[in-house]
């Protein structure tokens, strides 16, 4: 599948496949378990990483001094680069971004960093890790999600979901799939407890904690800055 074809997908195919049916309760239930981490306040100064169209935002509706979506698309209303002088904005806010460079804001300028789906699809995870931590203050919160790929558990649930949607339209799922998903789980649970050593981490699998990740859809990442 060519960068074309990719491109539009998300831009015409991928709100219909992963946001109704199903799988838009699916994707909703993940929305659910990551606010129910978020301690945010009015004062709160939130950075999410890959948004998208913004599905996270709309869905926890945050009421937060300033909230930037960042994605490296230039679509669904990004068209301007993040630069220093977005801190000094407020409400919500979209910007174009590479979640491995975030140079244009300094030490400790959010409360709370946020990343829905990005890491999987990353070229260096490590270097949007290391973004992170340095761009959320200390005490902040960084959040989030990481398929277990390439799981059994989760394999099988695409098989009968994901799967049947992306052959109603015409496309191979394993074409894009394991093109834009690079990252395993295994790999991207080893930079995180290495990159975040002297923090307070907790991995969370889900729908079931305890079962190994090959047998887990998900986890949950959340991190507080020490």
């Amino acid at each position: 599948m060519s960068n074309l074809e990719t491109e539009n997908y998300y831009a015409h195919f991928h709100r219909k496949i992963h946001g109704t049916g199903i799988v838009g309760w699916y994707w909703k239930r993940i929305y659910s378990n990551m606010r129910s981490r978020l301690r945010i306040d009015k004062s709160s100064k939130i950075l999410e990483l890959g948004a998208g169209a913004g599905q996270f935002y709309d869905y926890i509706n945050p009421d937060s001094a300033l909230y930037i979506e960042t994605d490296l698309r230039k679509s669904n209303e990004y068209e301007v680069n993040i630069n220093p002088e977005d801190l000094k904005l407020g409400g919500r806010v979209k910007r174009i971004a590479n979640a491995e460079d975030l140079s244009a804001f300094t030490e400790n300028s959010f409360d709370v960093i946020l990343a829905t789906c990005v890491l999987a699809h990353l070229p260096n995870p490590e270097k949007a890790l290391k973004e992170a931590r340095r761009v959320v203050r200390f005490g902040g919160q960084i959040i989030f999600y990481i398929p277990c790929e390439p799981g059994f558990f989760l394999r099988l649930i695409r098989y009968f979901t994901t799967r049947l949607k992306f052959r109603k339209y015409g496309i191979r799922q394993s074409d894009l799939h394991w093109m834009e998903h690079r990252n395993h789980f295994l790999y991207l649970q080893f930079l995180t407890k290495r990159i975040f050593l002297n923090d307070s981490v907790e991995i969370q699998k889900f729908p079931i904690p305890g079962l190994s990740w090959n047998f887990s859809l998900y986890s949950l990442v959340t991190i507080k800055k020490l």
